[in-house]
């Protein structure tokens, strides 16, 4: 049978059933060329063309294949139009699929186009909506490495996901392990460098880690800012009235970090998993840091103990005055500074008290754990003693006691009770046993004395300085230095004497002082005294005396001045001679002019406490009734406080009342008051007197 085919061989039917239109030759069962479009009416419901393949399932079958269009970007291989000709769907020539576009620029671009500003759903991959199992995946991949894929995963509640998981979203990049690769990059702005990448979740060796200002990330949240500037690189907010904070959390302890809204907004860290309950640092907006307490009312307020590590300490940068500050008001220990704690025989310490009460501890200072030195709160000083009774308490302290270090030795320019001294310095035998010994003990208020005893061992030199600088500056010096030893042990190599001089002639320097000679004893005595003589005519303040020894070493007990000041023979000054020379004992008070108002004089069996009593110091004489003011003096007997002892005596502020001059001090005041009884003897003579008259009278 021949072809079928119409007027000028624009429709053909061959004899094996292919159909060509506009085309003799069709090349398949269908052929149509040239330009047109298919043209119909179809039911609702019904397709306008059915292209079916009923082959089964051959591999190499296609149900609609459509050749043509070019290879390129211009070709149109299959395209799709609405009613008023804009294309829906389009397949190009260089296999861009465009969705809602005639131009895609990538293998598949979808695009709507609508001037009303709503949300549009541009894409929904919807997977197994009938029975609610397993996961919808959305899979990205590049190149021939199974690895380099990205597959964007939703899973059902029924889960069956890649990680089994149910509704949840996952994020998968299959990059390769062990080495910095497989990254999930957020790149904002058009440069396509590194730096633009603003946030890198890790894949590879970085696994698990997220990098924010970073593409490697070496933490499980690494923050990196590259900037000059002082903005901060992390922010916790909270937009209400609860708290901002971070959590830390290992092994069930958590601890958390932040400002406590409900606390006026403190800046706190707290051992628990919220602000408020269990809080151990706060901040406050001030700049106060508190430990242990969430109300510090000073820079760093620290409630309990704290402790400074090997080789801490407290370093203040700040102009003077440094203080620290405790207002505990406990009984004991308000702040204790303490050395090698935990273990007595090495631990030292400072302990401070804030307190009021006569006789409480206020300073103590201890070693080895146990006190030495003890301030009490009015003033009084304990040697070993912690309930000092006198101003300087040292009864605690034993014989041979006291020792001043070896070599050259030098005290200070206060001035002391020369006697309170001496019975201080006193132990057995022999006076500040030990070696090395040295004061200023001379004073302007007293005349001197220096009891001392001190052994200086074999083939030694020892220097001892006496510096009486303020106190002792005498002027054209006369007399001599006095020096006694003890024991048969008393034989030196040398002795030599220097004066200091402080002005004249030879002022700031040292001048040697007599040659020493015998005034009592010999070497190898019992007893021996030597004198030097002073250099003489010229301002003094200072004294040094070098001793050197041989074989045999030497036990000095006294080291004693008598010195005179010749311009006028204004003032003489005696500084007591030892204990066993002829030398006087005497010591003068003066007053602020410098005029001697009395003095304790020792004699050969006796002392006498003398005071002035000069008829040239005295004027307007008047009589007075002695009888009625020893009257008025209230007398008791009594018992001392801290003593088990009685006495009889005044009140020293009833004395006061009716004769003032006896009472030194005030009532209540930080010291004591003090009587001078010897002020009460005129009135007890006056009042004899007046009763012997009266007694006189009635024997008339």
């Amino acid at each position: 049978m021949a072809n079928l085919s119409n007027i000028n061989n624009k429709f053909l039917v061959t004899t094996g059933g292919d159909v060509g239109i506009n085309t003799t030759s069709p090349g398949s069962k269908l052929d149509v060329r040239g330009s047109g479009y298919f043209l119909g009416t179809a039911s609702s419901g019904a397709a306008l063309v059915t292209i079916e393949n009923n082959s089964g399932s051959t591999a190499t079958s296609y149900g609609l294949l459509v050749l043509g269009g070019g290879n390129s970007s211009n070709g149109r291989t299959f395209e799709v139009r609405d009613a008023s000709g804009n294309t829906d769907l389009i397949v190009k020539g260089d296999g861009n699929v465009g969705i809602g576009t005639a131009a895609p620029d990538s293998p598949l671009e979808i695009e709507f186009a609508e001037n009303t500003g709503t949300i549009k759903q541009m894409l929904h991959l919807d997977y197994n909506p009938v029975n609610n199992y397993g996961s919808a995946l959305f899979k990205i991949s590049a190149g021939t490495n199974s690895a380099a894929v990205t597959q964007i995963e939703q899973v059902t509640s029924g889960g069956n996901g890649s990680f089994g998981t149910y509704q949840d979203t996952n994020i998968i990049n299959r990059g390769v392990g062990g080495i910095s690769a497989g990254n999930i990059n957020f790149i904002t702005g058009s440069n396509t460098s590194a730096s633009s990448i603003v946030m890198t979740i890790g894949g590879g060796s970085q696994k698990g880690n997220v990098g924010i200002g970073t593409a490697t990330p070496e933490n499980k949240l690494h923050i990196l800012r590259s900037s000059s500037d002082t903005q901060s690189q992390l922010m916790v907010q909270n937009g209400s009235t609860g708290d901002a904070a971070i959590k830390f959390n290992v092994s069930g302890q958590s601890y958390v970090m932040g400002i406590d809204y409900d606390d006026s907004k403190k800046f706190k860290i707290a051992s628990s998993s919220n602000l408020g309950t269990t809080d151990r640092i706060t901040l406050l907006s001030s700049g106060n840091v508190g430990i242990g307490t969430i109300s510090p009312s000073k820079k760093l307020e620290v409630a309990g103990s704290y402790k400074l590590g090997t080789n801490g300490y407290i370093q203040y940068d700040a102009s003077y005055p440094y203080t620290i500050t405790t207002a505990n008001t406990a009984s004991v220990g308000n702040l204790v500074f303490s050395a090698g704690l935990g273990s007595a025989p090495y631990e030292s310490k400072i302990e401070l008290q804030g307190s009021n009460t006569a006789g409480a501890a206020g300073i103590t200072l201890s070693t080895a754990s146990t006190p030495r030195i003890t301030v009490t709160a009015d003033g009084k000083i304990g040697l070993r003693k912690t309930d000092p009774y006198y101003d300087v308490d040292a009864t605690e302290l034993g014989a041979n006691s006291y020792a001043w270090g070896s070599g050259l030795a030098i005290f200070g320019q206060d001035r002391y009770n020369i006697r309170e001294l001496n019975n201080l310095f006193y132990s057995a035998n022999t006076r500040c046993a030990g070696i090395g010994s040295s004061s200023n003990l001379q004073s302007d208020m007293f005349d001197g004395n220096f009891d001392s005893a001190y052994a200086i061992g074999a083939n030694t030199t020892y220097v001892v300085e006496i510096d009486g600088t303020g106190v002792m500056n005498m002027t054209y010096p006369q007399g001599y230095a006095v020096i006694s030893f003890y024991y048969i042990y008393n034989n030196y190599t040398s002795l030599t004497g220097e004066q200091y001089h402080y002005s004249g002639t030879y002022s700031g320097q040292w001048r040697a002082m007599g040659a020493a000679t015998n005034i009592r004893g010999s070497a190898g005595s019992g007893g021996r005294v030597v004198r030097l003589n002073s250099a003489g005519n010229n301002y003094v303040n200072k004294w040094r005396f070098t001793f050197v020894t041989g074989s045999t070493g030497i036990n000095v007990a006294d080291i004693a001045f008598f010195t005179s000041r010749d311009a006028g023979a204004q003032v003489n000054t005696y500084m007591r001679g030892d204990r066993t020379s002829e030398w006087t004992r005497t010591i003068r008070f003066r007053n602020d002019a410098n005029t001697v108002v009395g003095s304790i004089a020792p004699g050969s069996t006796s002392t006498a406490f003398n005071t002035s009593s000069d008829y040239r110091l005295k004027e307007d004489l008047k009589d007075f009734a002695g009888l009625n003011m020893i009257s008025k003096i209230p007398v008791y007997s009594f018992k001392w406080i801290n003593k088990d002892k009685r006495s009889h005596g005044v009140l020293a502020h009833e004395l006061e009342k009716v004769l003032p001059q006896a009472v030194t001090g005030e009532k209540d005041a930080k010291k004591t008051q003090v009587v001078d009884y010897s002020k009460i003897v005129p009135l007890l003579i006056k009042a004899i007197q007046e009763l012997k008259a009266e007694i006189d009278e009635l024997k008339k």
